[in-house]
């Protein structure tokens, strides 16, 4: 019997004070630019992957869309 395909979604909730679209595009595009690997819990890390504009020439109180990778880092060299 063949496996049944499965297509995980989640979703962000960011609130910031003063709300404007600017400071939210702002604080995601300096997160993808930082690039850093944020520890989650113990081998668990997340990472912006990327972050753009849902259409080419839109304005920026429009939707963005993007992607966070959530991985398990994997020490090759450690015990097994």
């Amino acid at each position: 019997m063949a496996r049944a395909k499965k297509l995980t979604y989640g979703a962000v909730n960011i609130t910031m004070h003063p709300h404007s679209p600017e400071k939210y595009v702002e604080l995601f595009r300096m997160a993808r630019k930082n690039a850093s690997n944020v520890n989650l819990r113990g081998d668990s890390f997340a990472t912006l992957s990327y972050f753009y504009p849902y259409k080419k020439g839109q304005v920026i109180s429009e939707p963005f869309e993007g992607e966070i990778l959530k991985y398990t880092d994997i020490d090759v060299n450690g015990d097994w």
